[in-house]
């Protein structure tokens, strides 16, 4: 009895040892398929990872760029909010000139009228005179 007690306990191991080294060929064949994926994603995300490096820097190009147009549109809204501050002075003292212009027009024109006024009736007193 001891002798076929033996006998399965060989013949179970060796079943086991025969599966055992089944399954380590199968995981073998499966790492390696596992390290061939793996090497055919690493070749295939390279020019990807150059692509979006250029992008990047195409993309930090672009934002630097647009940093400048915008300080430059800072600028020219400045410059024009002074210009409109300049026409605004102008325009004030025009405004001031043609008002003191006016009076003074005005009062030339009754200064005129009257020195006119004045002129004649001298004029006529003296022409009765003669």
């Amino acid at each position: 009895m001891s002798d076929i007690f033996l006998g399965i306990i060989t013949f179970v191991v060796i079943v086991v040892a025969i599966v055992f080294i089944r399954v380590l060929m199968e995981l073998r064949q499966g790492l390696k398929t596992v390290r061939e994926s793996a090497q055919k994603t690493e070749e295939l995300l390279v020019p990807v990872l150059q692509e979006l490096q250029t992008s990047l820097r195409s993309l930090r190009q672009t934002t630097d760029d647009m940093d400048a147009v915008v300080e430059d549109v800072r600028v020219l809204s400045g410059s024009m909010r002074q210009f409109g501050e300049n026409v605004k002075r102008i325009s004030d003292v025009v405004r001031v000139v043609s008002e003191s212009t006016a009076l003074n027009v005005t009062g030339l024109g009754v200064a005129v009228k009257a020195a006119s006024t004045h002129l004649l009736k001298n004029f006529l007193k003296k022409k009765k005179t003669y």
